[in-house]
């Protein structure tokens, strides 16, 4: 297995709230550390924080195929650690 990046290899430069109501849309300014040294370039990324509610990603396997990529996720970046972790 190779080498795991976590927060601090994270580098946020600007968050900014977009809409604050039952959801909260944010768009996040960022950067991250390579696997092979360096940083990347710096990036935009929308995220989406339901709270504590539930989300439904429906979708057709004819209409829109499900597909697994290498990509950089934000969740872990965007969620807060419980009480006492």
């Amino acid at each position: 297995m190779g080498p795991t990046l976590g927060r601090d290899d994270v580098e946020l430069i600007q968050r900014d709230t977009l809409y604050q109501g039952f959801f909260r849309l944010e768009a996040l300014e960022l950067r991250h550390r390579l696997f092979e040294g360096g940083w990347s370039a710096t990036m935009r990324r929308e995220v989406h924080n339901r709270f504590d509610a539930v989300g439904v990603l429906l979708t057709t396997r004819t209409v829109m195929p499900w597909y697994s990529s290498n990509s950089f996720a934000l969740g872990q970046l965007t969620t807060r650690p419980p009480p006492g972790n």
